[in-house]
């Protein structure tokens, strides 16, 4: 009897392989990570809108008509704004995403209005963020991801160049390890309308990862699902503080195909296949100034200065524990996380990136 319910087991046994292709789910695993710093929201100031130059509260005079007072500079920042980030011929996300991006992981939140007794002046938050994107407007760090906005030749589609492996290193090395916020640009473009790419850039902090391990007669494959939260933009409110936080989920496949338990291939599916991240970095400063090559519309405004910045924002500081460099020309970094870093000008939201 005993010899007959083994081999009636064994006959079962067999007939399931036959039935469900060989794959025995074997285990369900889950990782997860936090930065040690949340990073903050801010409006993205759409170029359309003019909001640095043309102001954003009534009968109040813009953020940098504002500084070109305190700096008694003859309006010269606001001319430079105006004229190289103009109303006309732009997209609706055209703006200074990335400069927010960057800003929020390297600098501390401006959370409260600054009132100059010298200049009879009141610098209102949404000022405040405002100089700091502007300043900030070309990020210094390391990248991973070509991006369309690399060249505008939305002919050169490729959507696999973030895969699912570099998803999950950079989650698991930035965050995961160092409790690290990196940026990623979330908008891979449509496959059938190349031209409805756009451009919104998103620090990421937060993960969480589940994976089901199923044996192949190869191998196996893991399936995958990934879960990002990162801070979003106010779109209406530049004066607002805090985090508004938003997430997103993809799915993907892990496969060993060599049964030398590696991954061999990895690629995404379902909705995700199109609609994942286009490329992702983590900043490490800001360049200040021309950058050769670049036209005038792809730097920042050369009338603003991190230091007559950092002198209004008297709350304001560089948090130790997110070290920032200002750069110029022949500039240098030595922080720990700037290997291979590099002039970033492709990730701006505004359309003129080279």
């Amino acid at each position: 009897m005993i010899k007959l319910s083994k081999i009636i087991t064994l006959c079962l046994l067999i007939l399931v392989l036959v039935f469900y292709g060989s794959q025995i789910t074997l285990a369900e695993t889950f990782t997860a990570g936090q930065s040690a710093y949340t990073p903050w929201s801010a409006d993205y100031y759409p170029t359309g809108k003019g909001q640095l130059h043309q102001g954003y509260r009534p009968d109040e005079l813009s953020p940098l008509a504002k500084y070109d007072l305190y700096t008694a500079q003859d309006g010269l920042a606001t001319i430079w704004e105006q004229t190289n980030r103009p109303m006309t011929n732009t997209q609706f996300w055209y703006g200074y995403c990335h400069a927010w991006a960057a800003a929020s992981i390297l600098m501390e939140e401006p959370r409260f209005s600054h009132y100059d007794e010298e200049t009879n002046l009141t610098f209102n938050v949404g000022d405040l963020k405002g100089y700091l994107l502007a300043a900030g407007y070309v990020p210094r760090g390391k990248m991973q991801g070509k991006g369309f906005a690399k060249t505008r030749v939305y002919q050169d589609l490729n959507l696999s160049d973030i895969s699912p492996s570099i998803l999950e290193y950079w989650l698991d090395h930035y965050i995961g390890k160092y409790k690290q916020a990196f940026v990623m640009e979330r908008s891979n473009g449509p496959e059938e309308n190349p031209s409805a790419y756009q451009v919104w850039n998103h620090p990421v902090f937060k993960y969480q990862i589940t994976k089901e391990k199923v044996e192949t007669p190869a191998g196996w494959k893991k399936y995958a699902t990934v879960k990002v939260w990162f801070s979003a933009e106010f779109l209406t409110n530049p004066d607002a503080i805090g985090t508004r936080k938003l997430f997103k989920s993809y799915r993907y496949v892990l496969e060993d195909t060599n049964n030398d338990n590696k991954v061999d291939r990895n690629y995404w599916i379902g909705s995700s296949i199109e609609d994942h991240p286009d490329y992702l970095w983590f900043p490490t400063g800001f360049f200040v100034g021309n950058s050769p090559g670049q036209s005038s519309a792809s730097y920042a405004n050369p009338y603003l200065s991190f230091d007559t910045i950092l002198a209004i924002l008297s709350e304001v500081r560089v948090a130790s524990s997110r070290p920032v460099a200002v750069y110029s020309s022949g500039w240098t970094d030595t922080t720990k996380f700037a290997k291979n870093a590099k002039f970033l000008g492709k990730v701006q939201c505004g359309g003129k990136a080279k």
